[in-house]
């Protein structure tokens, strides 16, 4: 099933603000950070869907399962 035109417009904001922690920030950035720049982009994405792709992201980057 293709993803709805919202899911990936949220799915690219999510994608964008990853890049951006991980490139400009090293990993060191308030969740606060992380939420603004995934809303800049998709004010619609709840804060859990952003802590569960991002958790999901921290834990394939430092190889834990």
């Amino acid at each position: 099933m293709k993803p709805s035109a919202r899911e990936a417009r949220q799915a690219k904001a999510i994608e964008a603000a990853w890049h951006w922690l991980s490139r400009d920030m090293n990993f060191d950035a308030p969740f606060a950070a992380v939420v603004a720049r995934v809303h800049a982009r998709a004010p619609d994405v709840d804060l859990a869907r952003i802590r569960s792709e991002f958790a999901q992201r921290l834990k394939r980057t430092h190889g834990r399962s």
